[in-house]
């Protein structure tokens, strides 16, 4: 039950968020704490199903994320 809720909550916020396949979007009152991107990655080697956040800096050359799974 708990995974089967975490599924419909992620698959909610995929849904509801800005997604874009070009960085058209930037602008510069964006707010400290809002990240640049989201991300969900299958398997891999954190876990089966991760979601999470990450933000760019120094002018996009170092990506940091942050992920559950």
């Amino acid at each position: 039950m708990k995974t089967k809720s975490f599924l419909i909550l992620v698959a909610l916020l995929a849904l509801i968020s800005n997604t874009y396949s070009q960085d058209s979007t930037k602008t510069s009152n964006k707010v400290w704490y809002e990240p640049d991107y989201a991300k969900i990655q299958f398997a891999g080697s954190i876990g089966f199903l991760s979601t999470g956040f990450g933000y760019h800096f120094f002018k996009d050359k170092l990506y940091s994320e942050l992920l559950y799974g």
